[in-house]
């Protein structure tokens, strides 16, 4: 890889990190950080979960990221009403659900509702 692409890989990922979280942005980093052609079009599925911490839990399931012959990463997004500090029970709760659709590693931007921010955990 050369200076300039280094560059602007770095100028783009300094954009999407220092803006306000959105669905497009994930989709973008995602795309930089993997070096994988992830279309804007991709939606994000809601699926069912228990928790009454989080508002929303939704997996990009069309374009999961291709890790080897046995794993794929799925990428999802959990929109929560905790404080970020209290990760226990979102994190125990993303993972029954990854194991309900059959994916065993994940890219999970956890979104607080009443903050601007929000984390990226490999899980």
């Amino acid at each position: 890889m050369n200076a300039q692409t280094q560059n602007r890989i770095q100028a783009e990922l300094t954009n999407i990190l220092s803006s306000k979280f959105s669905e497009s942005n994930l989709l973008k980093l995602v795309s930089l950080l993997f070096n994988k052609d992830i279309p804007a079009s991709e939606i994000f599925n809601g699926v069912d979960q228990t928790s009454p911490d989080i508002e929303e839990f939704k997996l990009a399931m069309n374009h999961p990221i291709e890790l080897d012959d046995k794993n794929d990463l799925a990428v999802g997004i959990v929109y929560h009403n905790r404080t970020i500090e209290s990760k226990v029970s979102l994190v125990r709760e993303v993972f029954r659900v990854l194991k309900n659709t059959g994916y065993s590693k994940a890219l999970i931007a956890f979104v607080p509702k009443n903050s601007q921010n929000w984390r990226l955990s490999y899980i």
